[in-house]
């Protein structure tokens, strides 16, 4: 893809050409155009009067072929960075990432360097969970003390060993990252990860500890979502409560903003590899369950009871 050089001569305009030749596709597979719009209006790529155009539409397939026809009608470089900010907001539009693939995409250097801001909900929503956790998970309460204390000053390092089905010793986890990593696993497959200890070993503080370095960045994890639940409030549920998983990961933890079209639940039942679920107190739950007689649910967002 290229744009006029330093010296004024004109490059060929692969990127308008690529939106007429892709038009079709980036049509039916590009759904959030607010991002889109943020990104070019904030760039100088589109006035107030784009967007509003823009916008009046009611539908996203006729607002995606709007905004093509413009930005191949105001040039190259506002053809081209289209394309760009298609290719960083990666989470936006994840659907676009085989396409990327099969053109073999390298951003113009008109382009490269000029900043795309996600503002689709999911990275939105993304961010806003490591900041609660980040939050929540910083300080420790000292029952000795009854005071706040900052919880790197407080944790140490346990010492974690890894058993096999049958109970025998795989040897020692090395760090932290290990327990959601693949080294030392004996079984590929499963999706749960169980963690025991005696009373006041911290297995608590461990987990807090897993949490805080998710809203970091700084857990060897590709979760994009972390949801934490202490198991004693499965307890204070009444038998007559009904609860959805969509009311459960969201109520429990906290909403998206800004998401009208549902977009982030969409895509954790979508790509349930990006969530991370934390159970703290697995001992706690008072519920007697008949496993024989739980309902089955077919749909994340159908309510039902605890039994």
């Amino acid at each position: 893809m290229g744009c006029v050089d330093k010296d004024g001569a004109e490059a060929p305009l692969d990127a308008c050409r690529l939106l007429t030749l892709h038009r079709e596709l980036l049509v039916e597979q590009v759904k959030n155009t607010q991002c889109i719009l943020d990104n070019l209006r904030m760039n100088g790529y589109f006035c107030n009067e784009d967007i509003e155009i823009i916008q009046r539409l009611t539908t996203k397939t006729e607002q995606v072929r709007k905004i093509l026809e413009l930005v191949q009608c105001k040039g190259e470089e506002a053809s081209a960075y289209f394309i760009h900010i298609l290719h960083q907001a990666y989470d936006a539009f994840i659907d676009l990432r085989p396409w990327f693939n099969t053109i073999h995409y390298k951003p113009a250097e008109c382009v490269k360097d000029i900043p795309v801001i996600n503002t689709d909900p999911i990275s939105r929503y993304s961010e806003k969970l490591r900041q609660e956790l980040s939050r929540d998970t910083q300080f420790l309460t000292s029952y000795s003390q009854k005071e706040e204390t900052r919880l790197d000053e407080l944790y140490t390092d346990t010492q974690m060993e890894i058993l096999n089905e049958q109970g025998e010793s795989l040897g020692l986890l090395k760090s932290l990252d290990e327990i959601l990593g693949e080294e030392g696993v004996f079984n590929e497959q499963a999706e749960t990860i169980l963690i025991t200890g005696d009373a006041g070993v911290g297995k608590s503080i461990l987990l807090q500890k897993l949490q805080n370095l998710w809203s970091k960045r700084e857990l060897n994890t590709r979760a994009k979502f972390l949801f934490t639940f202490r198991c004693r409030m499965f307890s204070t549920f009444k038998v007559t409560d009904e609860i959805s998983v969509k009311d459960l990961i969201f109520k429990h933890n906290c909403y998206p903003d800004g998401d009208p079209d549902d977009e982030v639940f969409s895509y954790i039942l979508r790509f349930p590899e990006t969530v991370l679920f934390t159970f703290d107190g697995y001992d706690e739950i008072q519920i007697n369950f008949d496993l024989e007689n739980i309902p089955e649910v077919v749909s994340p967002e159908e309510r039902t009871t605890r039994y």
